[in-house]
């Protein structure tokens, strides 16, 4: 019986393209990875780690990483997002003399760190 052999990693970049009306014209690229931390492993899904950047045509940019890994057969998972950018957008105002639009910008940073342990054995999570 021979064994195929299986790509350590695969790597894949998502085109990102999008709008709306307070961002405008987005885009951007997500390269990431999808890779076994325990070769040995057969039950955890292939863990995954990627990278995101998007620019706005207002101005805007926005840069991410992101890790979702699964270890110890699926008992243990653990995830780790960051967030950095720029963000350029506009408010309504009622309240003044003379009520409109505002525009402002702020920078944003966001980060979560998670682990999670599997407590109940044979249970499964449908999405």
């Amino acid at each position: 019986m021979t064994l195929l052999n299986k790509k350590k990693v695969d790597f894949s970049i998502m085109p990102f393209v999008s709008y709306n009306r307070n961002l405008d014209f987005m885009i951007g690229a997500i390269p990431m990875m999808m890779y076994k931390l325990d070769g040995q492993d057969t039950i955890s899904p292939k863990s995954l780690s990627g990278l995101s950047a998007v620019y706005t045509t207002n101005g805007s940019y926005f840069m991410a990483l992101f890790n979702k890994w699964y270890f110890k057969e699926d008992t243990w998972r653990g995830k780790f997002f960051v967030l950095t950018g720029n963000k350029n957008s506009q408010f309504f105002m009622t309240d003044l003399e003379a009520p409109g639009f505002y525009n402002y910008g702020t920078h944003i940073t966001a980060v979560s760190v998670g682990l999670q342990r599997k407590i109940i054995k044979h249970t499964r999570c449908a999405l």
